[in-house]
């Protein structure tokens, strides 16, 4: 299930450059540290967009040592910790973008994503909730809380929350697939099939969505599984899972398909059992 990092960078050069412009214009003696700050703050975002991380994480703390109440210094700074796995780091920096600006659903809602990649779902949970509080309308806030119930085996709860998302966002492909996921495992597989088909509907191209109806096609014996786990393999050639379970499909009604599905995962996965899977069909194709 995907999950969405917000990656909002929260400052736009031209603004930066603007106010750099009218400071020098109107106190051309003034003291040089917030424009040195600016450049700093500046030259990170410059190194983001780069993609220079490890530039950029410097650039932020030289920002944070010259002005530590500069928020944004803080919430970008968390961004790049979080999506390097930096966890920790990444909960210090939202946190202390929340002491300056307590009141921003955003940095709520990363604080409970990182919270929660490192293992502290209540915690995740509160982050969640406050989140919405600010802003109950917060499509990724939602999607991440009902992710967090999937993980806790309550989809009841789940349901609640990727309804609430799509009724903030109907044309939400990712919260119609993760509804679709939540009503499956709570055994609504005809309503999890009309989630999955309304999230390929907006969003074609998804092999997730496509591999997601299949397996539930499979649980009715609905013969379109195939083709729907032929398109997820087109669309995401690197990914075993839809050679999987073409695999299980094909084996008694097209054992040659099946053993060709099974070379196919056999290439892209180092799992033995999949390899002794393949011999065993080759043996009973000859």
């Amino acid at each position: 299930m995907k999950t969405n990092e917000d990656t909002k960078v929260r400052a736009h050069f031209v603004a930066v450059i603007f106010v750099l412009v009218v400071a020098a214009w109107a106190n051309p003696q003034s003291d040089r540290s917030r424009p040195n700050v600016s450049r700093h703050f500046q030259s990170a975002l410059t190194f983001e967009q780069r993609g220079e991380v490890d530039k950029a994480i410097q650039e932020y703390e030289e920002a944070i040592k010259e002005t530590p109440n500069h928020a944004d210094s803080h919430y970008n700074l968390a961004r790049i910790l979080a999506a390097k796995k930096d966890y920790e780091g990444a909960i210090r920096q939202y946190r202390e973008a929340l002491r300056i600006k307590p009141d921003d659903p955003d940095v709520h809602n990363n604080l409970g994503l990182a919270l929660k990649n490192k293992g502290d779902l209540d915690s995740a949970i509160s982050e969640y909730r406050e989140a919405l509080r600010l802003n109950p309308k917060q499509t990724e806030a939602h999607n991440n809380l009902g992710n967090l119930f999937l993980q806790k085996k309550d989809p009841k709860s789940a349901i609640t929350e990727y309804r609430a998302a799509i009724q903030a966002d109907p044309s939400s492909a990712e919260s119609h697939m993760n509804l679709g996921s939540a009503l499956d495992d709570s055994g609504q597989t005809e309503a999890a099939i009309a989630e999955y088909s309304e999230s390929i509907r907006l969003q074609p191209n998804d092999a997730q969505s496509h591999y997601n109806l299949a397996i539930s096609l499979g649980k009715k014996h609905d013969g379109q599984a195939v083709s729907e786990l032929r398109e997820a393999a087109r669309l995401d050639p690197d990914w075993p899972l839809p050679h999987v379970w073409l695999v299980t499909l094909l084996m008694k009604p097209d054992p040659r398909g099946a053993l060709s599905e099974c070379r196919i995962a056999d290439k892209l996965t180092s799992d033995p059992e999949i390899h002794d899977l393949c011999e065993k069909l080759a043996t009973q194709v000859k």
